[in-house]
């Protein structure tokens, strides 16, 4: 993916590389496992992105505004999916 040759999968968190495209040589994965560690829980990610505004809560008008807007970003594109 870096060198643009290999395809990645949108989601709410950003890009994921495609199943098929990953060299598993020598890790010894199941099917089920590989999905399960690639899997995006929305609820999990939203739950995480509430004790991330906390933290950012900590540095008051000293935190760069791009930060809460991609915070911002990210919920809604976890609420759409």
């Amino acid at each position: 993916r870096i060198e643009g040759n290999m395809e990645a999968e949108e989601t709410a968190i950003g890009r994921r590389p495609i199943a098929g495209d990953l060299d598993l040589s020598g890790i010894d994965l199941t099917d089920d496992q590989l999905t399960e560690l690639f899997a995006v829980d929305p609820q999990t990610w939203l739950a995480e992105a509430d004790l991330t505004e906390e933290y950012f809560e900590k540095f008051g008008d000293r935190l760069p505004v791009e930060m809460t807007n991609q915070l911002d970003a990210l919920r809604e594109r976890l609420q759409a999916e």
